[in-house]
């Protein structure tokens, strides 16, 4: 038989049925009974088989032989289920809805030897069962009340959920507890067993406080999988991320960490504004969303949108730089308007594209750029052309190539200054710069 949960059924919004058999009726489909816990299901309801997962739709709910349109938590219940094959559905699997369960090969548990066992041994061969299902565990003691149980098979198993171990060879049953951590860190017994003392105060005080506790054991998690895995909590003092949290104990060396991130960026980038905002949340561990959070209170890290710069951060020159600098602004003022293309001015790629951010040049296209006095002389130039012109009338005016004029043109017209009507430009305005 399954094991339940000893006391009166309670509804908590997240419904479980372990599944202790599956048949299939003609006509009808496949069909799974259980014992239902923590909520109710409706005939309608998407839910989640684990492990797998498979999914399937309830088509018609039975209750104590009677049909029902719900089932109620402590109920026994048979459910028709579409979409499913009856070779999909094992003994010992758990139907839920989605987002309320998943699965897991380590468990963080207390461990307590039943009467005439004096202790569970590390080397033993053994099963753990909960509710209809049986999986083989290795088990490793971390402390007198506490162990680490770890299953070559997912087990769909989450903070307060009750176990038995049995040993294989005597099978016979050696001891039982809970699940404290379904997701507990690769760490030394001393942390697993602080861990594990913190949790079990947690689970007295609700799946708020469990998710609290877990999140701190984490430092940074995805909400949806905190949820699942403290019963439905949401921890308090969380810096929110929307998909991911994080424990505003971990913010410290976090930010410590992103600070000497982007410090070392603009060592070997002195060129470049900032970070690019992706790469630093790549090299932190976190989604983009969280690390936006994190900043918002990061007084020495300064978010720029796409880029992440320290406080203090400048773009610097070099002496290479700047005389690189002054031999293409001679070359750019020698050309006037017929500028060369942009990759043939002498300045390298990252070089160029600090010029065009401090505003030292204005780029027109890829490769065809200006020096901002050059903007101003082609302003002064446009008032002596006729209202509408061509592009040859233009490329003549301006003594350019068509290569330059058209370009110049679409950027004109890109910043409101003149307008394109058919086959030729009408001018609208003296062009910005």
């Amino acid at each position: 038989a399954a094991l339940n949960d000893s006391g009166p059924p309670h509804d908590v919004g997240r419904p479980r049925l372990w599944v202790d058999r599956s048949f299939t009726i003609s006509g009808a489909g496949t069909v799974v009974t259980g014992t239902l816990v923590d909520g109710t299901l409706q005939v309608g309801d998407k839910v989640e088989l684990l492990p797998g997962p498979l999914t399937a739709r309830i088509r018609t709910l039975q209750s104590h032989e009677a049909e029902v349109s719900q089932a109620a938590a402590g109920s026994r219940v048979a459910a028709n289920l579409s979409g499913l094959e009856r070779t999909d559905v094992a003994r010992g699997a758990l139907m839920t809805k989605p987002g309320i369960a998943a699965t897991s090969h380590r468990f963080l548990a207390t461990l307590r030897p039943v009467r005439g066992v004096k202790e569970v041994a590390d080397r033993g061969a053994y099963q753990l069962h909960a509710g209809s299902g049986a999986w083989p565990v290795r088990v490793r003691s971390i402390n007198s009340a506490t162990t680490l149980l770890t299953a070559e098979d997912p087990i769909p198993l989450v903070s307060g959920d009750r176990y038995v171990l049995r040993e294989t060879g005597r099978r016979a049953v050696v001891g039982g507890g809970r699940i404290l951590d379904s997701q507990p860190p690769q760490a030394k017994a001393p942390t697993l067993g602080a861990a594990a003392t913190e949790l079990n105060k947690a689970l007295e005080l609700g799946p708020d406080a469990v998710a609290t506790t877990l999140l701190e054991l984490r430092g940074v998690a995805e909400r949806a999988r905190l949820r699942i895995d403290s019963g439905g909590g949401d921890p308090h003092n969380a810096i929110d991320g929307g998909v991911q949290v994080m424990a505003t104990s971990r913010a410290a060396s976090l930010l410590a960490q992103a600070l000497r991130t982007t410090a070392d960026f603009h060592a070997a980038n002195p060129l470049r504004p900032g970070l690019p905002k992706a790469t630093l949340a790549s090299a932190l561990g976190v989604e983009a969303q969280l690390l936006e959070a994190m900043l918002a209170d990061a007084p020495e890290l300064v978010d720029d949108g796409a880029t992440v710069r320290t406080a203090d951060h400048r773009s610097s020159w070099s002496d290479a730089d700047e005389a690189d600098w002054a031999e293409a602004v001679e070359e750019l003022r020698a050309a006037g308007l017929a500028a060369p293309r942009a990759t043939h001015l002498g300045l390298r790629e990252e070089l160029l594209h600090a010029a065009v951010r401090e505003g030292r040049l204005v780029r027109i296209e890829s490769d065809l750029v200006y020096l901002p006095e050059t903007i101003e002389q082609l302003n002064i130039r446009l008032r002596e052309l006729p209202h509408e012109f061509t592009v040859a009338e233009f490329r003549d005016a301006m003594e350019i190539s068509r290569r330059q004029a058209v370009p110049l043109l679409e950027w004109l017209d890109a910043n409101a200054v003149t307008s394109r009507r058919g086959d030729v430009r009408v001018l609208r305005q003296s062009p910005s710069q």
